[in-house]
C-alpha cells in the first residue's frame, strides 16, 4: 500500500512535470510564431523599399537617357546648322573671289 501511494505520488509528480513541460513549449511556440511575424514583417518592408529603390532608379536612369537623347538631339541640330552656315560662307566666299578676280582685271584693263 505504501508502495501504491508512492507510484501514485510519482505519477503525479510526473504529470506535474508534464504540464510545466506543455507549458513552456506552448509559451515557446508563442515565442517563435511572433519572432516568425516579426521577421517576415521586416523581409516585406526590406522588399518593399528595395523595389522603391529600384523604381527610384529606373525612373532617373530613364530621365538620365532622354536628357541624352535631347542633348543629341540638339548637337544634331547644331551640326546641321553649322554646315548651313559653312555652305552659305562658301558660297560668299566664291562670289567675292569671283568679284575681286573681275576688279582685278578692270583695274590691269585701266591701268594699261
Amino acid at each position: 500500500s505504501a508502495q501504491l501511494e508512492a507510484r501514485e505520488q510519482a505519477v503525479v509528480a510526473a504529470e506535474q512535470r508534464v504540464r510545466e513541460l506543455e507549458s513552456r513549449v506552448h509559451i515557446l511556440n508563442e515565442v517563435v510564431a511572433a519572432k516568425e511575424n516579426e521577421v517576415a514583417s521586416k523581409k516585406q518592408d526590406f522588399a518593399a523599399r528595395e523595389q522603391e529603390a529600384m523604381s527610384r532608379l529606373r525612373a532617373q536612369v530613364a530621365k538620365e537617357q532622354e536628357m541624352a537623347s535631347k542633348q543629341a538631339a540638339a548637337t544634331a541640330a547644331l551640326q546641321e546648322q553649322l554646315k548651313a552656315r559653312e555652305a552659305a560662307c562658301a558660297v560668299q566666299e566664291a562670289s567675292l573671289q569671283d568679284r575681286l578676280q573681275r576688279l582685278e582685271v578692270q583695274e590691269r584693263e585701266l591701268a594699261s
